[in-house]
């Protein structure tokens, strides 16, 4: 074994080594995702097609957004509508 893994394995476990749960909210939102993985696609590609509806023919990030909802690209989505949001 290892000498970084014997004293770590030695050392004695504090409260503040701990891992602790991150908070349920961390960020203020008005948008109530759902916690399931279909459930929360399903919610973020309804927003995206409201949102398409909103943006103008030209504005780039329609293009994008068209395409995250096409691919069902979760990473993609919540780039795109986080930054939609903010404005």
């Amino acid at each position: 074994m290892k000498r970084a893994d014997q004293q770590r394995d030695q050392a004695p476990h504090s409260e503040g080594s701990e891992v602790r749960a991150r908070a349920e909210n961390a960020r203020s939102s008005d948008h109530e995702i759902p916690s399931s993985r279909d459930a929360r696609l399903a919610y973020k590609l309804a927003e995206a097609e409201a949102l398409l509806q909103k943006l103008g023919a030209h504005d780039e990030r329609q293009r994008l957004l068209q395409m995250a909802v096409q691919r069902k690209d979760e990473g993609l989505l919540d780039a795109i509508l986080s930054t939609l949001r903010e404005k």
